[in-house]
């Protein structure tokens, strides 16, 4: 397979220019906004140590009080995290490839299509691997810790949910054609 028109440095430098604008890195930030920032990551620390908190309540009373399988246990939390995941990576897709105001600037670029796709599509993937990661990890840590689980269960976790973001990502690819469509209708 030739990719002779595609060019690796155009994609990193598109890459760049996509993280760098979703920081607003362009401009000093007043004080203000500065501890407005510093209180929204205050904010997002607290809201996701709940949210473990209430992951581990969760899989305490299903896993050890109630007696549910640990396997039953991690499919039912890996299918609802698959779904969250999936809306979320849905309406990354959807806002960065399609809603984004900046693709009829990046066109004007010496750069193709297919470059600007590639380069927004790693960020969609991974924006979503972290979605899934922040939110599938915790489930499967505090499962095999209720449970007693080996040192082999966190290894063959952390894989599992390498892999399961990726199922997210695709869907999301493949329904967000349908729903441009119904958008711009």
């Amino acid at each position: 397979m030739k990719n002779s028109n595609i060019s690796w440095q155009s994609i990193k430098t598109l890459f760049r220019l996509d993280l760098r604008s979703r920081k607003d890195a362009s401009h000093e930030l007043k004080k203000k906004d500065k501890a407005m920032k510093v209180l929204n990551f205050i904010f997002g620390v607290v809201l996701y140590a709940l949210l473990v908190v209430g992951i581990y309540f969760f899989t305490n009373m299903f896993v050890k009080r109630a007696g549910l399988s640990l396997e039953y246990f991690l499919s039912i939390a890996n299918l609802l995290t698959i779904g969250i995941s999936t809306v979320v990576a849905i309406s990354t897709v959807v806002k960065n490839l399609y809603m984004n105001g900046d693709n009829e600037l990046l066109f004007r670029f010496p750069v193709s299509g297919t470059e600007i796709l590639i380069a927004k599509s790693i960020y969609c993937a991974l924006h979503n691997f972290l979605v899934t990661l922040l939110l599938t990890l915790p489930f499967h840590m505090i499962a095999g810790a209720i449970s007693g689980a080996s040192v082999g269960y966190y290894f063959g976790s952390i894989a599992m949910v390498i892999f399961q973001s990726i199922l997210p990502f695709f869907i999301a690819n493949l329904v967000a054609i349908p729903v441009m469509k119904v958008v711009n209708i």
